[in-house]
């Protein structure tokens, strides 16, 4: 009968722990994506008129728009080959690294004036960023793909996208508005973001070492 098997690869769904892995992570990356897609513009064009740039803002922004593009693009067009590679679990933790250092390059977006530092800071901030997203949802989706039941995959990604998008970026986006609102400035609210996205990374990894107990390799072929 369709509705018991059905019912039985749901139930194998919920009791799979790569599938809490995935969640997990893609919880975690929507959360720094949501406090760093909220307030690293915002931050930005505050910088430049407290320094006095606000001339120079549009080119820089302009310039931060193209280097996240190619770097988007460039990694979605070989991401199956570096999840080939790699598998996808590795690539989703490196991922997880990627925005930490994410947080950290925005943060030095700082100082006393707009030199050649901080807009080499932001430029390679925007093309971490494209390149971070790329990868993290192209191979959490392929992830899902691999790993779900024929009759669930629909569903696994739908949830992949709420995970991401409404519970993830909008807790990101909250708890990075009150970490802004606490510091003294915006800048020291993304260091301290980078040691908590570390920290929870961290213990995620830690966590699926212990509980699922496996390597890595082969993981993704044994579907449901």
């Amino acid at each position: 009968d369709s509705s018991q098997k059905e019912h039985k690869s749901i139930s194998c769904l919920a009791k799979d722990a790569r599938f809490a892995e995935l969640f997990t992570l893609v919880l975690l990356g929507g959360f720094s994506f949501g406090f760093i897609e909220t307030f690293n513009y915002p931050a930005v064009r505050k910088f430049y008129k407290s320094v006095g740039s606000e001339a120079s803002l549009g080119t820089d922004m302009m310039l931060g728009r193209i280097c996240i593009s190619i770097a988007g693009i460039s990694m979605y067009w070989n991401s199956g080959r570096i999840v080939k590679a790699l598998g996808h679990v590795t690539v989703l933790h490196c991922t997880m690294l990627s925005l930490t250092i994410l947080y950290l390059l925005y943060g030095q977006v700082d100082g006393d004036a707009v030199d050649g530092e901080t807009r080499l800071c932001f430029l390679l901030g925007e093309a971490t960023r494209g390149a971070t997203f790329a990868m993290f949802m192209s191979t959490a989706v392929g992830y899902a793909h691999a790993i779900s039941p024929p009759s669930l995959k629909a569903t696994v990604l739908q949830l992949i996208e709420a995970t991401y998008r409404g519970v993830g970026f909008m807790s990101g986006g909250i708890i990075g508005g009150r970490l802004i609102a606490s510091y003294p400035s915006t800048a020291y609210a993304f260091h301290q973001g980078g040691r908590v996205s570390l920290s929870l990374f961290l213990s995620a990894f830690v966590a699926a070492k212990v509980f699922i107990g496996e390597t890595y390799e082969g993981r993704t072929e044994k579907t449901l």
